[in-house]
């Protein structure tokens, strides 16, 4: 946020306009967009998460940007081509990158030594994971942490899991969806699985009653959990705490493909000063904003050029996080990709329940039956509204 604030009070200054920041809570921000897409009011610009922008758009709320406004921040060659196509609804351009996420395997190497296990192998591929996560459950150490209530982060794990196995969520034409086929519904199978080891760890009440995404961040910064699945916020809150901390830290890429998101600039419909919203966003998306973003423990700008640069530098998570993020995957950006996406973070928030109850014997109807069901569901809304049968 520091950095946010020098930024703009640069941009203030070079250009002699005053740019009022709005700071809203993350996890409560996209109901905030709703109301401004809805009953206006709100602010010029926006940064956006990547997967709001097709609901956005279809509710006709957002100002496209013309062919010389891309061109002025390097266009589509200038960026990963997962977040420049998530601001891409419809042949024109409605949203433009400014910042990357992506996700990778956090854990402590002290956890992992005193463990005996070798960090190097430790996340060579899933099953190595498994392995892993299955001896450090077996000391009684709590092996993995993350969201056990409904979040968007589960849904951005469980794909990283459906991608790396051969499956997808929906089909490019998004005439149905596919998260209920074989390949897919084993994924995500696995990925509760790999969770399963919290219901008789010491983080058990808390897992059980529900942790948000923020909550299971912390139990793991905290160390009461060995491994997460995460963002590079994870390593700017561990700078905070010191450099021990940050030293004991370890990070390795995802194995196999990483998902990723991050956050978009738009121009609402309704703004009254264009020509000083596009000048804002222009100097935001510039390499000279993202290489001071880059310079910042824990963030990834979305231009290609600069990641290529954190990459080669010294710092083993900007190199871990520019190459992962590489390799990466996005959502959906089609416009029906929105009602899909609250359906299923729904119904994958609901499984958590059953998932750490030990009285469960096993994780095949807990994760089968809500899914196969809600695609029966979505597919008949999605075949109505693409014309197919």
């Amino acid at each position: 946020m520091a950095l946010l604030h020098e930024v703009l009070a640069d941009f203030e200054s070079k250009f002699a306009l005053k740019v009022e920041l709005i700071v809203l809570d993350w996890p409560t921000a996209w109901a905030e967009m709703l109301k401004y897409a809805t009953y206006g009011g709100g602010p010029d610009v926006s940064l956006v998460g990547t997967t709001w922008v097709s609901p956005l758009c279809g509710m006709q709320a957002l100002r496209p940007f013309g062919p010389a406004e891309c061109r002025r921040n390097g266009g589509s060659d200038a960026h990963l081509t997962s977040i420049w196509n998530a601001g891409v609804v419809g042949q024109k351009i409605w949203a433009l990158p400014w910042q990357l996420d992506t996700r990778v395997l956090f854990y402590w190497k002290s956890t992992l030594q005193r463990a005996g296990i070798d960090e190097a192998t430790a996340f060579s591929d899933l099953e190595q994971l498994e392995h892993t996560v299955a001896a450090l459950a077996a000391r009684g150490e709590t092996a993995i942490v993350g969201p056990t209530v409904e979040s968007t982060n589960t849904l951005h794990n469980v794909a990283s899991w459906v991608w790396s196995s051969g499956g997808d969520l929906m089909s490019p034409q998004a005439d149905r969806v596919l998260f209920d086929q074989p390949e897919s519904l084993k994924a995500i199978e696995r990925y509760f699985a790999l969770h399963r080891s919290l219901a008789s760890s010491r983080l058990c009440e808390q897992s059980r009653v529900g942790m948000r995404a923020e909550e299971a961040d912390q139990a793991f910064l905290d160390q009461r959990a060995a491994i997460t699945v995460s963002g590079p916020w994870i390593v700017s809150i561990a700078a905070l705490v010191g450099e021990a901390v940050l030293n004991d830290l370890g990070v390795a890429p995802f194995p196999g493909v990483p998902y990723n998101g991050g956050g978009s600039l738009i121009i609402w419909q309704r703004s009254l000063q264009e020509v000083e919203a596009t000048a804002l966003i222009s100097y935001l998306t510039g390499p000279d904003v993202q290489r001071r973003l880059s310079s910042a423990r824990g963030q990834l700008p979305a231009r290609l050029d600069v990641l290529a640069e954190m990459g080669a530098t010294g710092d083993r998570f900007a190199r871990v996080l520019s190459q992962n993020a590489l390799r990466g995957q996005a959502l959906s950006n089609h416009s029906l990709w929105g009602l899909v996406e609250e359906r299923l973070t729904r119904t994958l928030g609901g499984m958590w329940r059953d998932v750490l109850d030990p009285a469960m014997p096993e994780l095949r109807s807990v994760v089968h039956g809500p899914l196969t069901r809600l695609a029966a569901q979505l597919n008949t809304t999605l075949n109505r509204s693409t014309g197919t049968q």
